[in-house]
């Protein structure tokens, strides 16, 4: 699709889109994990139905025929699924998950304004195995007998209702008639209320107008109610004013009552399958795929973050407050421009200054908020994936999630689903044993992977661990000499953690036979690669028979840091204060040199040191590289900066701490690329660009002798 053919509005149906199709896909997880049809969730199978309606029509709206003719189709099949005219079989749910992947796979085209059409073939062939699956699904046998039941009950209700109100005599549920009344002023809460207290022991099949109306300031509603609940726990359930609790049958005459009032009759010159009036419409509205789909978590389409309103309130409060400095200063300007007493302005352009220092400050803190975004999303993303793993290559596991709630910086959110994707492979094909060799070990056949996520704090910790067999060093140890990675006498002094760091090498692979998971030299290597690009960190712990963990520190956010600017070698860097963890003068004797490598006694325990300019290669004026080390050393005062990430520490060298800066980092381009030294560049207020070092990389490359890089 070039340029000039993109719908106008396309950029707000990507994003609306994509919300639609991650409610969509979380809630058939959900649904997956219900079970059996006997035990879904009704109101989950109906909110995944409007979903995909929802798309179909949006669709329709943009012209876009391809998503819409495949979210229509989903549509009838989960239409089905609700009706229960098809059973829920792992076949139909495997069709709808791919269904999902597939539309965001089309998504991610139409932003880069590719032609949707391309994709017609491969719609076609995917709605053929929909239909297939769905019409070897079809239910059949009896249905209950309804004639027990006041017909005038039967007459209103509409086809999804009348099967919601067999599902539950199926079931040997109660049916009960719930009568309400409640003030025009909170009805609509009142209403949320009583639906919740109800919903949480059974299921409200309808809710249906009263014969009677009531007064000019009350309106009246009669919920059909299916539970295990005897009548007097109903009645106990909902007890209030205005509340009672009557049988759903033709025979049964006698009501149960908290007050005065008596029930009505229900309305029987309402036409069947047509809603009543707008409250019963209002109550029903409660709340083999192709490489390309498989390869990965498919990236977020669109580049808006919905904002709560309350935070654009701030904003503009905010903005109102800058506003009011800006005038401030303009009457400084004036006051100068008069000739008064210089010292009059001088005091109130400081008084400002600091004014305007703390509200921006609040502001950069107002809109990181905004761009901050939950994990939850991509966790659901990458839990589809697993599940198709699991169940292409026959493992048994178990996926458990938590932290979802974790905000990270939208832009940061639509990185780590790749590299979650592969740690989470690495566990599957390399940690979990088959069940028999667990059994036998005295392990649930069923194996665990945990993805978890914690703000530690101004980073995020992201957590992928198992309880398989874990990490055999020796094995990792030969394969690292088997190709060359390392010698058989540097292979024997590494301790574990130098072991584990092999894993992180590319090419590196413990596999001698490729399999569909891994074995091809490709995984970890690509998720440290990408990790670092994050100026995050990734560890690796294991435990021989008990399992793995691979843990990833990551920044909040990379758009706007405090940092703390140094000086070496008469160069000016920035150096993220989240990363930092103290800093301290040194002098000459303070650092060792142990192996060939600087070191520095710090709070009983020796940290391993990094001189930024031999690091760098810098040379000051006047100076050479040799002249400024003797100078440091023998004669001067320098300073180190102790920054670290998880449990690694490091010693940077630097010759001054120039001071705390708020900074706007700006990528460095192609150029840069692999460069693990920096994070970006910034502007300083003289107008003059100073770069951003890259704390996870420079730990990464001072453990490794030949990565130095300036």
């Amino acid at each position: 699709m070039d340029s000039k053919s993109v719908p106008p509005g396309l950029q707000d149906f990507l994003s609306e889109a994509q919300e639609i199709l991650e409610g969509l896909g979380s809630e058939l997880l959900s649904l997956d994990r219900s079970g059996d049809s006997a035990t879904i969730d009704p109101d989950m199978l109906n909110s995944i139905f409007r979903r995909a309606h929802s798309l179909k029509g949006l669709a329709g709206m943009f012209g876009l025929m391809v998503i819409s003719d495949v979210a229509h189709h989903m549509e009838d099949v989960l239409d089905d699924l609700r009706l229960g005219k098809v059973s829920l079989e792992p076949g139909i749910l495997d069709l709808l998950f791919e269904g999902v992947e597939f539309l965001t796979r089309i998504l991610a085209d139409l932003e880069s304004e590719k032609d949707e059409k391309k994709h017609q073939d491969r719609a076609t062939e995917y709605l053929e195995r929909l239909k297939k699956v769905v019409f070897g699904s079809k239910k059949g046998g009896s249905e209950p007998d309804l004639s027990d039941l006041d017909s005038r009950i039967i007459d209103v209700l509409t086809e999804y209702e009348e099967h919601r109100l067999k599902e539950n005599l199926k079931q040997g549920r109660n049916l009960y008639l719930v009568h309400s009344e409640f003030d025009l002023m909170s009805f609509d809460q009142r209403l949320t209320d009583i639906n919740k207290k109800l919903k949480s022991r059974g299921e409200v099949i309808s809710t249906l107008p009263s014969a009677t109306p009531g007064d000019e300031n009350s309106i009246k509603f009669d919920l059909l109610y299916g539970t295990e609940l005897d009548i007097e726990q109903v009645q106990k359930l909902v007890a209030g004013e205005g509340i009672s609790v009557s049988q759903a049958s033709s025979t049964s005459v006698k009501t149960k009552k908290t007050d005065s009032k008596e029930s009505q009759p229900l309305d029987s010159t309402v036409p069947k399958n047509k809603p009543p009036d707008f409250a019963k419409s209002q109550a029903l509205v409660q709340t083999p795929a192709d490489d390309s789909i498989q390869s990965g978590v498919p990236r977020g389409v669109g580049h808006t973050v919905r904002v709560d309103i309350r935070k654009l309130d701030e904003l503009m409060e905010i903005v109102g407050e800058l506003v009011l400095s800006q005038l401030a200063l303009k009457q400084i300007y004036f006051d100068l421009e008069r000739g008064k007493e210089l010292h009059t302005p001088l005091m109130s352009l400081f008084r400002e200054q600091r004014v305007l220092e703390r509200k921006i400050l609040t502001l950069r803190d107002a809109v990181l908020t905004i761009r901050m975004v939950p994990l939850g999303p991509t966790f659901d993303k990458v839990a589809r994936i697993v599940r198709r793993i699991c169940r292409e290559n026959g493992k048994e596991v178990r996926l458990e999630i938590s932290g979802g709630d974790t905000e990270l910086d939208k832009m940061i959110v639509e990185e780590v689903g790749d590299p979650l994707v592969h740690m989470i492979r690495n566990c599957l094909d390399h940690g979990i044993e088959p069940p028999s060799v667990r059994k036998k070990n005295g392990k649930p056949e069923i194996g665990v992977v945990r993805l978890s996520a914690r703000q530690h704090g101004s980073h995020v910790v992201l957590e992928v661990s198992d309880d398989g067999a874990g990490i055999d060093l020796d094995q990792v140890r030969s394969a690292a000499i088997k190709r060359g990675m390392v010698t058989p006498e540097r292979a024997r002094e590494l301790d574990e953690h130098g072991v584990l760091d092999l894993l992180f090498v590319p090419g590196m692979t413990t596999n001698d036979k490729v399999s569909e998971l891994s074995g091809r030299g490709v995984g970890l290597d690509v998720v440290k690669e990408n990790i670092s690009n994050m100026s995050g960190l990734v560890e690796v712990e294991t435990q021989k028979g008990k399992g793995t963990t691979f843990r990833a520190t990551l920044p909040m956010t990379l758009a706007i840091i405090r940092a703390m600017l140094v000086g070496v070698s008469g160069r000016t860097y920035a150096l993220p204060l989240t990363s930092i963890q103290e800093s301290v003068a040194v002098g000459y004797g303070d650092i060792d040199n142990v192996g060939g490598s600087d070191v520095f006694e710090y709070r009983g325990t020796t940290l391993p040191v990094l001189r930024l300019s031999e690091f760098f290669k810098l040379t000051p004026l006047g100076h050479s590289m040799i002249q400024d080390r003797l100078w440091t050393d023998e004669g001067g005062q320098t300073y180190m900066v102790v920054v670290g990430l998880a449990e690694k520490k490091l010693g940077l060298m630097v010759d001054r701490l120039l001071g705390e800066q708020d900074l706007v980092i700006k990528p460095l381009g192609p150029a840069f690329k692999g460069i693990k030294s920096f994070a970006g560049a910034a502007e300083l207020a003289d107008k003059s660009t100073i770069l951003v070092l890259d704390t996870a990389g420079l730990m990464e490359v001072s453990l490794d002798p030949g990565g130095a890089n300036g």
